[in-house]
């Protein structure tokens, strides 16, 4: 039931969002054209119209998020998925994961854009525009860190995966808050309000625990570190902020899952 629930909410965006990633890729391979020819009219309606895209795919995430997830369970739409021999947990966990599916794949779509935008810019003007390398690109980050640069990359695209399931969740746990019987009037408010409560009460203790965890703990704009090197800190941070962010993950989805079962009440 999970896969199918999946398969369900990537289907409903899958012709938008495949479109927009068509597209960006083919203004991403007439960029380097475009300045080939030299002409300011089409550089400026490329630059334009990509922008436009990202943030187009961007805001359709979000709906995404917020709306598919509140018409699912809160809507007209929710008394037919609360009939369903599907729990709260798997119902919110297939969210989760089409939601997690489709911003990596944005964020894999972006960078392929910017490959191809490199690479084609190395074809059409060698040596002239760009001299781009990834093997110096690697090399002078591993020498910032003063180590091998897989390992620090490898935690920060933890670290960034487990913040975007956090993220996500909170938005849930938002929601869901804001359908207690306690908030009838004044929904959208309360979630709203509740979301940038929770997120700045949340990012002020991540900044804690990943100072005690790392051993360097800021005030202010001073930070006291206890002699370790710049990679091991920079680990430890990241290491402190994804421990954090697993933490809030089962509060967030524990907490979800608590109130669906229990107070929550449908429009």
């Amino acid at each position: 039931m999970l896969g199918k629930l999946i398969k369900y909410d990537l289907k409903s965006n899958l012709r938008t969002l495949f479109s927009l990633y068509l597209v960006l890729v083919l203004m991403a391979v007439a960029l380097p054209i475009a300045i080939k020819w030299e002409n300011p009219y089409v550089l400026g309606i490329l630059g334009v119209a990509g922008s436009g895209l990202v943030v187009a795919i961007f805001v359709i995430l979000l709906v995404f998020i917020v709306e598919g997830f509140n018409k699912a369970c809160f809507k007209s739409q929710g008394y037919l998925t609360m009939t369903l021999p599907v729990s709260p947990e798997m119902l919110v966990l297939s969210k989760v994961i089409s939601v997690v599916i489709w911003l990596l794949c944005s964020l894999a779509v972006l960078f392929l854009c910017g490959g191809i935008v490199f690479g084609l810019s190395g074809l059409l003007f060698p040596g002239d525009l760009i001299r781009f390398s990834w093997g110096e690109l690697f090399e002078a980050l591993g020498r910032f860190f003063q180590a091998d640069i897989i390992g620090p990359l490898l935690l920060s695209l933890l670290q960034m995966l487990v913040g975007l399931v956090s993220g996500v969740l909170l938005i849930y746990f938002c929601i869901t808050l804001s359908h207690m019987g306690l908030f009838r009037k004044g929904r959208t408010l309360t979630a709203i309000l509740s979301f940038f409560a929770l997120s700045a009460l949340t990012s002020y203790l991540q900044i804690l625990v990943a100072g005690v965890v790392s051993g360097a703990v800021p005030f202010g704009d001073i930070t006291i570190e206890t002699g370790a090197s710049v990679a091991v800190t920079f680990q430890r941070i990241s290491l402190g902020a994804t421990l954090f962010d697993l933490a809030m993950i089962v509060v967030f989805f524990f907490g979800t899952v608590a109130i669906m079962r229990r107070r929550m009440e449908l429009d």
